[in-house]
This record gives C-alpha cells, sequence and structure tokens, in this order.
C-alpha cells in the first residue's frame, strides 16, 4: 500500500485509466454553484478599527507556517486559497454511516464528532477560524457546533447512507444539486463495497465519476480510504479493504486528487519489543490492541467504532496532510505476481529496512474471502538499509458464498494481496500488488440489457510477459453449453475472447444464475477464472411471476405488476406462509428498488435508494418509511411524502395478499409509455418474513432477482417492461 494520509498527485499509477463517465450527470448537477446557504454569509472577526483600507482583508490574517502550508496547498489548492483570507468555506461529505457518527451511546448522529468533523476542526484550527466548525442542517437534537463562539466559521454539510457503497455518491449529489456548491468534496465510502463483495471494477467507475464531474469545477476532492473493520472472520476483516484502498489511491493519484487512508494502523498501534513472542502471534497482537475501539459497552461492534477512533483518524489525515506521511521502518516493493496453476498465486516481493539499524521484523500474510495464505508467517532481522527478497503463495479456496465474492479484479491486471507487517514498534496492512503473468483478464462486468436469442461477454485477454505466447488454448462453460479454442498472443499484446452463449427458449424458467467457468492453458499453466451469471427474462405488466427463495422453501411468492396513468401497482401473493409477529409487531418488510431513470439513463450505471414497507399480521394498511431524494435513481433529487405511497396487507381467500402503489407522479423523470416494450423500469423486491427462531434473517428472503450485485446497484435489477405483451429479452448480469 502507497503512503497512507498523503496526497498522491504526480506519483506513479498503472498506466489502465478509469475513464468509464463522461457528462451524464452534468445537466443533474447544473444546480452546483447557484446558492448558498446563509450560515455562508461573511462573518468578519471582531478587531480594532482597520488602518487600511478594506482591501487588504485579501492578505493572510494568520501566517501558516511555511513548510505546513506548502503541504496544505498540494493537497488542497482551491480550499486552502479561501482559508489563507479566511473567507467563508463550505465542506460537503458523502459517505457511509461513519461519516455522521453511528454510535451505541449520545454521540449518535453528531457529525462533528466524527472522522471528517475531526479532519475539519483540525482545519478551522490551523488557519485560526475563531467560530470553529459549523455542521448545515444536523440531526434532530444534535448540536451544530462544539461551541458557540463567534467569528469566522467553516460550514460542513454531511450526506450519509447506512450501509452505503460507493454508487450512492453520485446519487447523492446529483438529488443535493441545489445545495451550495463545495469549496471541498470529502468522499468516504468503501467499508461495505468490500464487506459486499462488490467488484473492483464498480467503485473505480463509481469514484472515477464523482471526480469527472467535482474537480473540473474548481471542487477539491477529497477521497478517503475506508476505515478498518473487524466483521467475522476478523483475520479476514481486518484485511478485505485493503485492495479498495489501493484502487481509491490509483484513481487519485491519476486525476490529482488527495487520498487518505483511514485503514493505515499505524497511527493506531504501538508495540514494544516483546509484544510479538512469535510470527503466528503478529496477527492477534495487533488484533487485540485494535478491537477495544469497537467494544461498546452494551456490546461489541465490527464496523462501528467508539469515538476515540474518529478522532484519532480525523487528526491523523490531517497531521499527515500537513505534515507529510509518517515514517515507517520498512519499505516493500513487489515485482510480480504469477499463477502456478489455476488455484496458486506466487508474489515476489522485497522488503528493506528502511532505517539504519537493525531491525526485526514480522511479515504475516492475511486472508481475503477466496484467498487464504499458503506461505506461514516469519521473522525477518535485517540490517539497517538490508534488503530480502521473499516469495509469499496465497492458495485459492471456495468460500460457501463464493459466486458473491470474486477471486480477482475485473478491471485491472494486478493482484491486491494484504500483507500484515509489524516492526519498529508500529504495524500496517501492506498491498502487495504485481501485474500478473503469464496472461491477464480484463472482463466485461456492465449489465448487459434487453438481449435476445444469445449474449456474447466481450472479454480482453493480456500477455503480460515479455515474450510472445503460442497456442494459448482456452474453454469456457455456462448453463450445460461449453466453447473452446485457440489462440496466439504476441507480447505485450491483448486480444478479445468473445464468450457467446444461447439464452433459454421460451417456455422455460424467467431466470438462471450460474457459475461461468474459463479455463486456459499457457505453456503447459492451467488457469481458471470462475464468475458468476444471471440472466433473467423481461416481464410485462399483469404477468405473475415466481420470486426467488433464498434457501429451500415451500412456501411461494408471486409478483404481478399493474400500470395506469397515475400509478403503478405491485401485488404479492403470499401462499404457504404463516405470518407472526416479531417483538416490534412486524410480521414482514418488503423492499422495493425501482429504477425509473429515462430509458437511454436506465442502461447505464446509477444507484437507487430502497424504499421499505413493514405490515403486522392484521390486515391493513402497512407504514412506510423515509424515502431517500435519490430513491429512483441517479438524477432525482425531490422530498417523497412517505403517505402517498400506499401499503396493504389483505386476506384473499386461502392467501394472504400484499400490495405497493407509487403515484406515478414521483417518477418525473421517466416517459411512462405504457404499450411499449422499451419503457421499462428497473426493478427488485425483496420480502423478509419474521421467523422465531432467527427473525428477519436472509434465509426468509424472497427476492424478483437475486445476483452478486449491492442491492441499490441500478445494474442489478430485473426489467418491467409497460406492456402487457412483453418482449422476449433478457437483462444478464455478470459478477
Amino acid at each position: 500500500m502507497p503512503e497512507a494520509f498523503g496526497h498522491v498527485a504526480g506519483r506513479m499509477v498503472p498506466t489502465f485509466r478509469f475513464r468509464f463517465i463522461s457528462g451524464l450527470f452534468l445537466a443533474a448537477l447544473l444546480a452546483f454553484g447557484q446558492a448558498s446557504p446563509a450560515a455562508e454569509a461573511k462573518a468578519k472577526p471582531k478587531a480594532a478599527a482597520p488602518t487600511k483600507p478594506a482591501a487588504t482583508l485579501d492578505v493572510p490574517l494568520y501566517q501558516v507556517p511555511a513548510a505546513t502550508l506548502a503541504n496544505l496547498q498540494k493537497a488542497l489548492p482551491s480550499t486552502v486559497a479561501k482559508l489563507q483570507k479566511r473567507k467563508p468555506v463550505h465542506v460537503v461529505v458523502v459517505g457511509d454511516e461513519l461519516v455522521r457518527m453511528t454510535a451505541h451511546d449520545a454521540t449518535d448522529g453528531n457529525a462533528l464528532l466524527a472522522w471528517p468533523g475531526q479532519f475539519v476542526a483540525e482545519l478551522a484550527r490551523e488557519f485560526y477560524y475563531p467560530g470553529g466548525v459549523r455542521v448545515i442542517q444536523p440531526e434532530k437534537g444534535k448540536p451544530a457546533k462544539v461551541v458557540e463562539t463567534r467569528g469566522a466559521e467553516i460550514t460542513m454539510r454531511v450526506f450519509s447512507v447506512r450501509g452505503g457503497t460507493m454508487q450512492k455518491a453520485m446519487a447523492m449529489l446529483a438529488a443535493y444539486g441545489g445545495e451550495a456548491p463545495p469549496d471541498l468534496l470529502i468522499v468516504g465510502f468503501g467499508m461495505h463495497d468490500a464487506a459486499s463483495g462488490a467488484d473492483l471494477m464498480s467503485y473505480a467507475k463509481s469514484l472515477q465519476q464523482v471526480i469527472d464531474i467535482m474537480k473540473p469545477r474548481g471542487v477539491d476532492v477529497l477521497i478517503a480510504g475506508p476505515v478498518t473493520s473487524l466483521r467475522e472472520p476478523q483475520d479476514v476483516g481486518i484485511s478485505d479493504s485493503t485492495a479498495i484502498a489501493g484502487v481509491a489511491h490509483d484513481i487519485a493519484a491519476e486525476a490529482g486528487c488527495t487520498f487518505v487512508n483511514l485503514g493505515d494502523l499505524r497511527p493506531l498501534i504501538q508495540l514494544g519489543n516483546d509484544d510479538i513472542a512469535t510470527p503466528d502471534q503478529t496477527l492477534e497482537v495487533v488484533l487485540h490492541q485494535y478491537r477495544d475501539f469497537f467494544q461498546w459497552p452494551d456490546g461489541f461492534d465490527a464496523l462501528h467504532p467508539k469515538p476515540a477512533l474518529h478522532q484519532k483518524l480525523g487528526q491523523a489525515a490531517y497531521r499527515v496532510l500537513a505534515k507529510g506521511p509518517m515514517p515507517v521502518p520498512w519499505k516493500i516493493t513487489t515485482t510480480k505476481a504469477e499463477f502456478v496453476d489455476g488455484g496458486r498465486c506466487k508474489a515476489t516481493i522485497t522488503i528493506e529496512n528502511a532505517t539504519n539499524k537493525k531491525t526485526v521484523f514480522n511479515l504475516a500474510p492475511l486472508k481475503l474471502p477466496c484467498w487464504e495464505p499458503e506461505s506461514p508467517a516469519l521473522r525477518l532481522e535485517l540490517k539497517g538499509r538490508e534488503k530480502k527478497e521473499l516469495q509469499l503463495t496465497w492458495q485459492r479456496h471456495q468460500p460457501s458464498d463464493s459466486l458473491r465474492f470474486p477471486p480477482m479484479a475485473g478491471h485491472e491486471a494486478a493482484m491486491r494481496l494484504p500483507l500484515l507487517v509489524a516492526g519498529g514498534g508500529t504495524a500496517r496492512v501492506e498491498e502487495v500488488r504485481a501485474a500478473l503473468q503469464p496472461v491477464a483478464m480484463i472482463w466485461k462486468l456492465d449489465s448487459l440489457f434487453n438481449q435476445q436469442g444469445s449474449v456474447t461477454i466481450d472479454n480482453l485477454v493480456l500477455n503480460t510477459t515479455g515474450t510472445d505466447l503460442k497456442g494459448i488454448t482456452w474453454s469456457a462453460e455456462w448453463n450445460g453449453q461449453k466453447h473452446e479454442g485457440k489462440f496466439d498472443l504476441a507480447k505485450g499484446a491483448s486480444t478479445t475472447l468473445a464468450l457467446a452463449f444461447d439464452l433459454p427458449k421460451s417456455p422455460g424458467p424467467r431466470r438462471i444464475a450460474l457459475p461461468l467457468m474459463l479455463m486456459m492453458n499457457v505453456n503447459g499453466t492451467a488457469l481458471r477464472w470462475e464468475r458468476a451469471m444471471e440472466a433473467s427474462q423481461n416481464f410485462g405488466i399483469g404477468q405473475e411471476i415466481p420470486l426467488i427463495a433464498a434457501a429451500a422453501s415451500k412456501a411461494t411468492v408471486t409478483m404481478e405488476a399493474q400500470a395506469t396513468a397515475t400509478a403503478l401497482t405491485l401485488t404479492f401473493d403470499l401462499a404457504g406462509i404463516a405470518l407472526q409477529n416479531g417483538p416490534e409487531g412486524l410480521a414482514m418488510q418488503a423492499d422495493l428498488n425501482l429504477d425509473a431513470r429515462s430509458y437511454g439513463s436506465r442502461l447505464t450505471m446509477g444507484s437507487t435508494e430502497a424504499i421499505t414497507a413493514t405490515v403486522g399480521t392484521e390486515d391493513g394498511n402497512g407504514t412506510v418509511g423515509r424515502i431517500a431524494p435519490w430513491a429512483f435513481g441517479t438524477g432525482y433529487g425531490m422530498k417523497f411524502d412517505e403517505e402517498s405511497i400506499a401499503a396493504q396487507l389483505s386476506t384473499q381467500g386461502t392467501h394472504r395478499q400484499f400490495t405497493l402503489t407509487l403515484p406515478r407522479s414521483y417518477l418525473y423523470l421517466h416517459e411512462w409509455a405504457i404499450g411499449n416494450g422499451n419503457s421499462q423500469l428497473g426493478i427488485n423486491a425483496r420480502l423478509r418474513f419474521w421467523q422465531k427462531d432467527g427473525g428477519f434473517t436472509p434465509a426468509n428472503t424472497f427476492s424478483v432477482t437475486l445476483n452478486g450485485r449491492a442491492s441499490d446497484d441500478a445494474e442489478g435489477n430485473a426489467v418491467l417492461e409497460l406492456t402487457d405483451k412483453p418482449t422476449a429479452r433478457w437483462t444478464v448480469v455478470v459478477w
């Protein structure tokens, strides 16, 4: 992993670029720059009567140390230009629940105490803003300021979504386009991207989209690598955000943005000479110290740390931007990662003692969901400036939910493997990153809509060696179909490998989700890639479709959609389900994701937000929860009235029925051409039923579609055509 927290513009970065998005969402963001909140009105500090003209306010009022100022100007040029003159500065934060301070005590929702608030407070102190930081529209009951003081302020607006992934960033910014334009945008997603098993490509595309829209507008963009979580198993949780942070660093470097790695353990872990008795204890010793940040009085929370960690991270991020990277007593470089066979990856690394004195280092390769270390932990004693080359091997394995976690990123010709290094009194998880040899595969992972008859996945094969490769053989399998071929690949060259498969014919199942296997033999080395591919048939209004049970069940749930000029109604028939209330009087929860962008926009990446409705066991009206302004897709942005969406449970003979009705007016970006098969909605609905033996669990869930995409990822939806004569077309999702 490159230096954490520091500005990375100008550093060497991978040549593969992330230019996926053009000006698609510029229209939704035109309002940026049009208005400013009242809190941004200029606040002049009290002072003696001026002896010079007012124009002297354009010179710095406080002299920041030269070295600090130079570092900050490099990291946040536009923001610092205003800070120097103590002009109004506005910061916008978008991120998951950590940016708004999710806690188990009275600090919950106090954004001033979350790591971005702590970071901005450091800026206010450094540039002497007597009024400190003011949160615009704080959560109900939470303070807008730490202490009510007069004087120039930095204003901060926080947009947070629980469980959010990077795809939410653009949807949130577009929805709040009428807010004041920020001088500084802080982007804090990644924790849930890693935990959900989302391919790194999805994270990369979404982050690049934000940069491409915001940076040309003169906004400083600060990208944060995710906070290290301790989700189970903890030996995986502590490392699963390493690759996300590495991708964020690379994109930030290419775009000239600033990157901070909140997952860096160096400011948090202090080790004595005798703390690690054997190399095998390295991970447990580090976990023992780090766990304390997640131990609340009412129990352990693996994702949401205590305010003490937020304070340390916010202050450390600022300190390194202002003072430079924290030194570490070692340097790790990687040269290559090669497939030994289809299930093992061997990485060659060099560790250097970066100090002038003899130092002991403990190295522990860490697990990932689909990879576990074959090489044991080891201890090295290196003289000052001594280097040593090592070979570390990871063995591929199949987790129980292997179709959710891709073993390799789809967008780059490299592996990003985690290595815990401890020595010189500290520790951090390093990213072992190197080009894969002899070949690498760049997967076509964009969802393919409206496919008919067959589908072709165009992947790119790269020769990553310095020699020509002759007689490469390959075979691919999906849904009982097998294709094979042979090709040559010159050194440094690439070729498209088109994998074509027939889609199911009617009558037959409307959905198939199976592994997509690709085998390749390169000069005697057997390589294997495994993805998953779901094909789901488009359906129309008035068509009853069965929902997918997450686990074996005798119960069934079907859904039928109806569309009129004024409303969309979804009717769910529940058969074989005995509703029972949980402790809060809820028997069923329905989550509806609806992508109601116009036809052209809906075929591109985007994000929605689930509309949640709950009911008890009795017939009658249910309750609809808060509706996010971007609920119906990226580009939406208005306040929706939950009471305008009707949720109702009824009894129909021997079975129960649940209906959701949405007003057509809420879907204002959609063309709504009823009778036209090209007038489509992306849709997924998940119904969960409370059970005494486990409450609302994934096993008690029925879904319209079920794939490895995040629930709010618009590319993971099935397709509803607004016609009673739907086409014989399919939506194909590869993950």
